[in-house]
């Protein structure tokens, strides 16, 4: 089909879209006015939109009478009618039906064609209505969608359609991931550093001030609070925390399970002291505790798994949060190239 024939479709439908809504476009403009204008604009661009792409598509309908896929021959059967989720909303679409002459799973060249195979909505609007159910519920996505586009998922479309790409990327991710990396720049780390993060530490120093002076006593609290300080914003500070207890553990007399928990916590900082450079860590500029890492644990899961009254399979969760780690890593859109890239590069069917 030309350009100028899908124009005139779609030009032909939002003529009589406008034509049976003269009075709105006539009368006076007012907010109200406005709003009804918008709306009946969209209305009319939903239309348009659905009745091209048929045009397009009805002469990309195969009239032959057998296809051949994989080596099966595929023998006309029936023409069905079906409703597709398109960009501009919904299509009604009748296509050829194939099956085997002994029978089995049949074949719709159109659909194959299209990408379309086992498919309600379009490759666009299952873009969209992942991208925004990994920021939300299936419920608020679908609210979000029906207010911005002219394509309007239910929440129950939308549940499906994320089942169906969780299971997705669970059978190709390593692909995926693959392919990715190779496009993304490959950060350059001269060297690394390692450190024990500054609050465990400091619960290893609350139990040795325990150890020594006693569990809540003002010496404990004054104690833990200087040689936190040390640690933190003194070269050496570990070190600093070890010649303490080393003095504790000498001068003052301990009853048995204090001495083994002082001890313990000895034991700790003796081994990690080359970890404990919090001083040195802070003057780069550099992190001292997990707090990115377990920040990156509330955005990426607990914002959106563990909301009131959320209950999940296992499966369930893990599908949302595929499709979530892509959106906070800003991988989406190469994750969906690749989606669209291994699709595709399925074996079209020959028509004999």
């Amino acid at each position: 089909m030309s350009s100028a024939a899908i124009m005139d479709a779609v030009l032909a439908k939002i003529k009589t879209v406008l034509s049976e809504s003269k009075g709105v476009l006539a009368s006076d403009v007012s907010p109200e006015q406005a709003e009804e204008v918008s709306r009946l604009l969209g209305e009319a661009m939903s239309a348009g939109w659905t009745a091209g792409l048929q045009a397009r598509l009805a002469t990309a309908e195969s009239e032959a009478e057998t296809v051949e896929v994989d080596g099966v021959t595929y023998r006309y059967k029936l023409d069905s009618e079906k409703e597709f989720l398109t960009p501009g909303g919904m299509l009604k679409l009748t296509r050829r039906i194939y099956q085997p002459d002994t029978g089995g799973k049949c074949h719709i060249p159109l659909d194959a064609a299209r990408g379309m195979e086992d498919q309600f909505a379009t490759v666009e609007v299952r873009d969209a209505a992942l991208y925004a159910v990994a920021l939300g519920t299936p419920q608020e996505a679908e609210t979000l969608l029906a207010k911005c586009s002219l394509f309007q998922p239910s929440a129950t479309a939308i549940k499906r359609m994320a089942r169906q790409m969780g299971q997705w990327l669970e059978e190709h991710e390593d692909d995926v991931l693959t392919e990715i990396r190779v496009e993304e720049p490959i950060p350059q780390y001269d060297n690394y550093e390692k450190l024990v993060d500054y609050h465990h530490t400091t619960e290893h120093l609350s139990k040795a001030a325990e150890a020594i002076f006693g569990k809540g006593s003002r010496k404990a609290q004054d104690w833990y609070g200087k040689y936190c300080s040390k640690l933190k914003d003194e070269d050496g500070g570990a070190g600093r925390v070890l010649r303490s207890l080393d003095y504790y553990e000498r001068s003052v007399k301990l009853s048995k399970s204090r001495r083994e928990a002082l001890a313990t916590e000895h034991t700790f900082f003796t081994r990690n002291e080359h970890r404990m450079d919090y001083a040195g860590f802070r003057g780069n500029g550099w992190p001292i505790g997990s707090g990115p890492v377990e920040a990156a644990c509330k955005s990426v899961v607990k914002t959106r798994l563990c909301r009131s009254g959320m209950r999940w399979s296992r499966f369930g969760g893990q599908h949302i949060l595929s499709l979530r780690t892509y959106v906070k890593s800003d991988r989406w859109d190469a994750m969906w190239s690749q989606y669209k890239r291994i699709e595709r590069s399925r074996s079209p069917c020959n028509t004999t």
